[in-house]
């Protein structure tokens, strides 16, 4: 199932449809934030975003992009904030991330970019 979410509604007013579970097996729910991560050669790369839809036919959910983090080696080499990129993940491959771990990772990245302003 798929619960969609919207600021406008409670968690009890979601409109249900039929749709993929995330990694661990919960229910994707739209307007939520979700997690991915890639890694090739020693790189990883970790993307957040809020789900914005979902595709039925290919099991994908669009995600509007909020954080990216590069690792080289497990070393964080690059980060940023992102809002006007989209990407498309199978469901299976995202973790839900709550909000108040949003905001916590929001927080930090800002304050490395203030750190890194000053120097």
């Amino acid at each position: 199932m798929c619960y969609y979410h919207s600021s406008s509604t409670s968690y009890s007013e979601y409109n249900m449809t039929n749709i993929s579970s995330d990694a661990i097996g919960n229910n994707i729910i739209i307007g939520e934030y979700y997690g991915y991560t890639t890694s090739s050669s020693g790189n990883q790369n970790t993307t957040i975003g809020k789900a914005a839809s979902y595709t039925e036919k290919t099991k994908r959910v669009t995600l509007q992009v909020v954080h990216r983090f590069s690792y080289l080696y497990g070393e964080l080499s690059d980060y940023g904030y992102h809002n006007s990129e989209k990407v498309t993940v199978r469901s299976l491959n995202l973790f839900h991330i709550s909000t108040p771990n949003m905001i916590k990772l929001t927080e930090k990245i800002l304050a490395k970019e203030n750190g890194k302003n000053e120097s």
